[in-house]
């Protein structure tokens, strides 16, 4: 169990760290801590808020065919700079930018430790 969590925290650091790196317009001082916050965040915050957020904005979600879910990640992505001071996203492209990075990383770690 506590593998499975910290093996989650790791993609998620892997994951930030490669839309910090390829995106210009989202800023993070790099350095492990920050990293293993910034997993350890995205965890918490795609484990608990993100299902609330998602069933509150279930009509949106269903009316764009899943769509709307893309904003609601955005969303969670601004949150999650809102908590850690070195991340700063400049705007919502950089921000669509990141979130697809993340999830794509998230996507082919995870399948590849699985």
């Amino acid at each position: 169990m506590l593998i499975k969590i910290f093996s989650r925290i790791i993609i998620n650091a892997i994951a930030v760290y490669a839309a910090v790196q390829l995106v210009t317009g989202i800023e993070l001082t790099i350095n492990f801590y920050n990293l293993v916050l910034a997993g350890a965040l995205l965890g918490v915050i795609n484990t608990l808020v993100k299902p609330v957020i998602t069933l509150l904005a279930l009509p949106f979600v269903l009316l764009t065919f899943g769509l709307f879910t893309v904003i609601i990640n955005v969303g969670l992505l601004f949150l999650m700079a809102h908590f850690i001071p070195s991340f700063e996203i400049a705007n919502f492209w950089s921000g669509l930018m990141g979130i697809l990075i993340i999830s794509l990383v998230n996507y082919l770690l995870s399948k590849i430790t699985k």
